[in-house]
């Protein structure tokens, strides 16, 4: 049902649409003085909230003894209410309905004892146009989400680690479905470079709303100093929904309340408005001071209904009804929709669906929260890069790498990747080089592992084929003309080239396959890559490709005059392709995971390149991964390593393995000997506790 308030002429005029079609329309005088100043302490208790309940209902609905169609439906039907201020001629008109906005509708209590927004649901709505026929969409898969804390000072007082830590415990597990980035004690830096970078479909703020009479509304941040405070204003945070978001989180006090420079002057907006007159398509936010464990109650039980496919509105209502009614503040959160939505409500979550037998490296734990805790920027980084919209991410266009030392974690997060992309709907292919054989690799052994799949390294270090990453290319004869005519090359006769299909004979090439005739002109391995780059771009035209080449330790494996026709014939021109029209999403990417010396070895011609032939303007985005934090501190690298919520339990056991194994790995070796040392029977109690279902934290999950 919704409920629509304007002001005609003189007289307020209620229009209601009711799920059925049916309309109904009159006026009505404007609420009792008491009615509003009953509100002013609607949240001091439950018998006010009641109280202020009541008498909203009444006046919205009618009398109890008096039945009307509104009172009927509203029993029944979820509830949307829209207060028409463009229907306002003059400021005192706009101040009549600001007025009747401000009241907290959300508390509306039937006659029968029943808090509508608790049942039902009671939401707000900022315009009503005519419906899309499509309705609202989720935001595209992954879902991007920013969630920062605003100045320090009373932060841990307001309990916001505590709710960015609760998401992080609600959103890591779902991996590569949610990317998410938090940021303690944001500046202005901080939180607009985070949404210039990831576009987030939903931006979560927790913190103070500078609500000061007779000033503009703004969100309270940390100084770029760290020391005292800085604010957004309303110009900037226009800036920052640009494109818009799709779902606004405020867990600030007073941000769905307007200011008001004097008792007769036209109310300022609030943040909530700022944020939906900037073009934010949902926003909630709070209509009183609440206290912290409330609100994380309700923002924990908000996300947890939207993940499990509820639409907002009954995520908001699921949420509002877990906290204790006798406490009106779960009547605080207000949800205000920029439009009217379908029936059906305004979604926010849609995981995205694939075959598992396209998802590779699932069962190797690239997937799980406690071995990728300490990635979380690669992650993103990577994420971002294969699904961009904003078109600002880092790294850009068709190339990516992945530098760090050894056993930085490059492979394992390059896997993760895999999966992330199959769900994107990539061709994939993962070339590991250490399932190579030692010496004498060809660039045509190169080329064929990508065409055909490649053996890779499972966790427990044996070589296996992943029969995902072995799905033929399509369409099923993009690589026919490739075939005919590399067999017939191999076979000593170019002019015996055809267009006939047939699979490249099993031939190994000498290692210095530019010894052998040129061919049009160009070296062997310079002509093969172009005809393969032909094949690839013809795959590429019906679903775009992802090539992850996970070089590691193994450049050796390659010469120069091998690997660098790959680089000159293959990535580059895609690399010149995109900067045409960086605006387009590259059909083929390259994702290479290698040591920081192989610029100069392996990636020479890459850097060549760079220095005297690419745009100005071009760099390859690069990930950086190191093996140990600053300083080295084994516990401290241990603790972001894995996944827990308390930091006692965390630093005891992180004492308890330096302990027992002086010479634990680094980097992501380090998780292996965690694992391996808890499971030995010396650390049998540390295991329980840890996995205790009451006092521990359950990690092994």
């Amino acid at each position: 049902m919704l409920i629509r308030m304007e002001i005609a002429g003189d007289r307020l005029s209620r229009h209601a649409l009711f799920a059925n079609g049916t309309q109904v329309n009159d006026t009505v005088a404007d609420p009792d003085p008491s009615v509003f100043d009953n509100a002013g302490s609607a949240f001091a208790g439950a018998l006010q909230a009641r109280t202020s309940g009541n008498e909203l209902y009444g006046w919205l609905f009618g009398p109890q003894d008096a039945p009307t169609a509104f009172r009927a439906a509203a029993d029944t039907e979820r509830i949307y209410l829209h207060f028409d201020k463009s229907s306002a001629a003059d400021d005192a008109a706009r101040l009549r309905l600001s007025r009747l906005a401000g009241l907290p509708w959300e508390l509306l209590y039937s006659h029968g004892g029943n808090y509508l927004a608790r049942s039902r649901g009671v939401f707000r709505v900022r315009s009503v146009k005519p419906a899309v026929a499509a309705g609202p969409q989720a935001p595209p898969w992954p879902l991007r989400l920013v969630a920062a804390s605003g100045a320090a000072g009373d932060n841990e007082d307001l309990g916001m680690p505590e709710e960015l830590q609760a998401l992080r415990e609600l959103f890591v597990p779902w991996g590569r479905s949610i990317n998410l980035e938090v940021i303690d004690t944001a500046t202005n830096a901080g939180l607009s470079r985070a949404i210039a970078e990831d576009c987030p479909a939903i931006l979560h703020f927790c913190g103070h709303a500078n609500h000061i009479p007779g000033l503009e509304p703004r969100l309270q941040t940390a100084s770029a100093d760290g020391v005292g405070t800085d604010a957004f204003s309303v110009d900037e945070i226009g800036a920052l929904g640009k494109p818009p978001f799709h779902l606004v989180v405020l867990n600030a006090c007073k941000s769905t309340v307007a200011g008001q420079q004097a008792p007769d002057a036209i109310w300022q907006q609030s943040l909530a408005e700022v944020f939906l007159s900037n073009d934010s398509k949902a926003v909630i936010a709070m209509q009183e001071d609440i206290r912290g464990e409330v609100a994380r109650a309700f923002i924990v039980g908000l996300y947890r209904n939207c993940l499990e496919g509820r639409m907002l509105e009954e995520a908001v209502t699921a949420a509002r009804s877990a906290i204790n009614p006798a406490d009106p503040s779960w009547a605080m959160p207000v949800l205000t929709l920029a439009e009217m939505p379908e029936a059906a409500g305004y979604p926010v979550f849609n995981p995205a669906q694939v075959a598992q037998s396209r998802v590779p490296f699932d069962a190797e734990g690239g997937h799980s929260p406690r071995f990728t805790a300490n990635f979380q920027a690669q992650r993103r980084a990577l994420t971002n890069w294969v699904a961009d919209p904003s078109r600002k991410a880092s790294p850009k266009g068709p190339l990516a790498l992945l530098l760090g030392e050894a056993r930085s974690g490059k492979s394992h997060i390059l896997k993760w990747a895999m999966s992330s992309v199959a769900y994107l709907r990539y061709q994939i292919r993962y070339i590991d080089f250490a399932s190579f054989g030692q010496g004498g690799c060809s660039l045509v052994d190169l080329l064929r592992a990508i065409r055909d799949g490649s053996p890779a390294r499972l966790a427990n270090g044996a070589v296996d084929c992943v029969p995902q990453l072995r799905i033929p290319f399509e369409p099923a004869g993009a690589f026919d003309a490739f075939n005919a005519e590399l067999n017939a090359l191999l076979g000593g006769d170019a002019s015996a080239a055809s267009p006939a299909a047939g699979p490249v004979a099993d031939l190994h090439l000498p290692a210095h396959a530019d010894q052998l005739p040129l061919v049009a002109g160009q070296t062997f391995n310079e002509h093969v890559a172009g005809l393969f780059q032909a094949a690839l771009r013809q795959a590429a035209a019906q679903r775009p490709v992802f090539i992850a080449l996970d070089i590691g330790g193994s450049a050796n494996r390659f010469e120069d005059t091998e690997f660098r026709p790959f680089l000159s014939q293959i990535v580059i021109p895609e690399i010149q392709r995109w900067h045409q029209n960086p605006t387009l999403d590259p059909p083929i990417r390259f994702a290479l995971s290698c040591r920081r010396e192989e610029w100069g070895g392996l990636l020479a011609r890459l850097g060549e390149w760079m220095r005297n032939e690419a745009p100005p303007d071009y760099t390859p985005g690069t990930i950086e991964f190191s093996s140990l934090p600053p300083g080295g501190d084994l516990i401290q690298y241990a603790t972001e390593m894995y996944w827990y919520r308390e930091k006692e339990h965390i630093e005891m056991l992180a004492k308890l393995i330096v302990a027992g194994s002086k010479q634990a790995d680094k980097g992501i070796g380090l998780c292996e000997t965690i694992t391996e040392t808890l499971k030995a029977p010396g650390f049998k109690a540390a295991w329980d506790e840890i996995n205790d279902p009451v006092r521990g934290v359950g990690f092994m999950r």
